[in-house]
């Protein structure tokens, strides 16, 4: 293991320094098979319960202040640890607007389905001004019609403009 005074360690974090922008760390799988490799394993045990953070991977840069602020992270929460019936997440964050917002991914709590949702602030575009998804496919559409939500309600149902948002409910 070749050691320099990049690669520090002080009983508790393991640091590898570079000025240039190549890997730090690379990790390299030689076989020929078709299966899963290099495998990155991040482990938390015991789980925490139900509701724990289980992992996160942060990313960090210089702001115009040259404050170093956490830009973007990724992490996993476990709603339900329970054996038979795990229900877990994986959130991704990022910043618009000088707020951290994201969307997660997984288990809608109490129901069957699986879900991609905004966080809190119930914001989450499909695309943008410059680029947009074609077609979206759906078995159905749910909206919110002000009120509660409910089947095939659409943007045009509550005065939006057909640009905005137009849902066609297909089986």
């Amino acid at each position: 293991f070749d050691y320099s005074s990049n690669f520090t360690y002080d009983g508790t974090k393991l640091q590898v320094i570079s000025a240039g922008n190549t890997p730090q760390l690379e990790l390299k799988s030689t076989d020929s098979d078709s299966n899963a490799g290099p495998i990155l394993r991040m482990t938390r045990d015991p789980s925490g319960g139900d509701d724990a953070l289980c992992g996160k991977i942060e990313f960090y840069a210089d702001d115009s202040n040259n404050s170093n602020i956490e830009i973007a992270h990724i992490q996993t929460r476990i709603e339900d640890e329970t054996s038979s019936s795990k229900d877990t997440f994986i959130e991704f964050s990022a910043y618009k607007g000088n707020t951290l917002s994201g969307v997660t991914l997984g288990a809608t709590g109490a129901t069957a389905a699986f879900a991609l949702k905004p966080d809190t602030s119930n914001l989450m575009y499909l695309g943008s001004s410059g680029l947009d998804w074609a077609r979206v496919y759906s078995r159905k559409y749910f909206g919110h019609d002000g009120s509660s939500f409910n089947e095939g309600v659409t943007m045009n149902d509550l005065g939006g403009s057909p640009t905005t948002a137009t849902f066609a409910v297909t089986e």
